[in-house]
């Protein structure tokens, strides 16, 4: 399984990094609190290489990958999330604000 792949699928698949407001994993699920449900579609979830099942529990998606796996999915969806976070800081960091 390519987790790098499956990671960047659970991205696009789920409306982007931008839609995500909180993301983390137990021992065989990803668990993702996004901001606009609309914008994932369960099936295509589903469809992603290396997805055991989709289900929405208590405000979550949760993507089961299975244990050892979901850890490398999530180790590559928060490298992409902190990028963006990374990115927005130094663009707010070079604008001035005027009250």
């Amino acid at each position: 399984m390519d987790y790098k792949k499956a990671a960047e699928e659970v991205l696009e698949k789920i409306g982007g990094s931008d839609n995500i407001i909180s993301v983390a994993h137990c021992a065989t699920r990803l668990r993702i609190v996004t901001g606009d449900n609309s914008k994932y579609s369960k099936k295509a979830v589903e469809n992603i290489d290396g997805v055991k099942g989709v289900f929405e529990a208590s405000g979550q998606l949760q993507i089961i990958f299975g244990t050892g796996a979901v850890n490398k999915v999530y180790g590559f969806i928060s490298h992409q999330i902190s990028h963006g976070i990374i990115y927005v800081l130094e663009i707010l960091s070079k604008t001035s604000f005027k009250e």
